[in-house]
């Protein structure tokens, strides 16, 4: 396990809400998120808390270049991080690898196709991405090749 700092950048009031009652977790319903029509779509990374390794200045530019927000708060996170609970893209290859073999398998390409036509990615948000990984992390788990994946 490994301890890591990130940061994440919200608007006032919601650092507020974050204060009063924690994180709260994005909910979807899986019926929904395959047809396309969930109540809200997938961030970049998929459903989930984001945050900046390390790196508050990175938080704040983010808010401030994607959105109009100019009242907002960098909030400190301190997390525990296990290597058999996450996917990493950055440094490790197998992961790398198990994500590109899972894009170019012939029996998802329909569901690649459907959330094509409904996901997009723009410059502030991959939806397409982030619903991808997604059902990537969906079938992981259906599989049994992991029990749950809590970081990206």
């Amino acid at each position: 396990m490994v301890t890591q700092v990130i940061y994440h950048a919200t608007t006032s009031i919601n650092w507020m809400k974050i204060k009063r009652s924690g994180f709260k977790l994005p909910i979807y319903n899986l019926g929904d998120f395959y047809l396309g029509q969930p109540q809200k779509k997938p961030g970049s990374l998929g459903y989930g808390i984001y945050g900046f390794l390390e790196d508050a200045q990175l938080a704040s530019e983010f808010i401030t270049k994607t959105t109009n927000v100019r009242k907002y708060a960098t909030i400190m996170l301190i997390i525990e991080v296990t290597e058999e609970h996450s996917l990493n893209f950055i440094d490790n290859l197998a992961d790398m690898k198990l994500f590109k073999r899972f894009l170019t398998r012939l029996n998802i390409q329909n569901r690649i196709d459907t959330f094509n036509r409904v996901y997009h990615n723009s410059f502030k948000q991959h939806a397409l991405d982030g619903a991808l990984l997604e059902y990537f992390i969906l079938q992981l788990q259906k599989s049994n090749q992991f029990s749950r994946i809590d970081c990206v």
